[in-house]
């Protein structure tokens, strides 16, 4: 998970390359560029979702924009949603026949890709209790799953030094952790389960991560060879 500050346009939605003039149009919101890179026997994945959270929640008080892509050995998918006016529109390009290349509307609800940046930013801005949401975009793409707001139910429980921040799924038997600490909020981990396969065969899977290391850095200038050893700093 790589969180940056950044000074975005409101009606381009898209990184501002002269914020000072750009006005009133511009915003400031904190970048989530995650990552996941695994592999699914022979073949391997690579994973990115990008989204957009305005660090301001009092006058911008949604995520602007998601981007989510994924890349594996049998081709690629991209989803794309853009808050404009009162509601989300999405585009969706798959390889797959059944998915296809389409464009829908979605309500101004939750989102749970906005949640890590959240929690970043102020825990206490989390949906708590019986919300709607909707689901993490690469789970939709994962499960191959119709993209909809959904019931859910959002709790907050203390283990410690850690708040333990929970979403409950009904529809897709699904549920998610974030296990978080006090200021500055770092994110220490979390778990991700829900049934997968079909009839007897299906079970229930857990993906399960723990921060092994974090640091702040300006990683877009430390492009070069001698740059190289920081990756050791973070675990790579």
């Amino acid at each position: 998970m790589i969180f940056v500050t950044e000074d975005f346009s409101r009606s381009k939605q898209v990184k501002l390359d002269n914020p000072q003039r750009a006005g009133d149009d511009a915003v400031k919101v904190l970048k989530l560029n995650a990552l996941k890179k695994f592999n699914t026997g022979i073949y391997d994945y690579s994973t990115m979702q990008s989204s957009f959270t305005p660090v301001d929640r009092k006058s911008s008080p949604n995520t602007i924009k998601v981007t989510t892509t994924s890349q594996e050995w049998c081709g690629h998918t991209f989803t794309q949603l853009n808050l404009q006016d009162n509601q989300y529109q999405v585009q969706m390009n798959s390889y797959f026949e059944s998915e296809g290349d389409e464009v829908i509307s979605l309500p101004k609800v939750w989102l749970e890709n906005e949640l890590w940046s959240l929690i970043r930013i102020d825990p206490a801005l989390l949906p708590s209790g019986e919300i709607e949401i909707v689901p993490d975009l690469l789970f939709q793409r994962f499960k191959h799953v119709k993209l909809e707001a959904v019931k859910a139910t959002a709790t907050f429980n203390q283990a410690g030094e850690n708040t333990i921040y929970s979403i409950k799924y009904p529809t897709y038997n699904r549920e998610l952790i974030n296990f978080t600490t006090k200021f500055p909020y770092t994110i220490n981990g979390w778990e991700d389960s829900y049934k997968s396969g079909w009839g007897a065969g299906a079970g229930v899977l857990t993906t399960k991560a723990t921060r092994v290391k974090s640091i702040m850095t300006p990683y877009w200038s430390q492009n070069s060879v001698s740059d190289v050893g920081l990756r050791k700093q973070l675990g790579l």
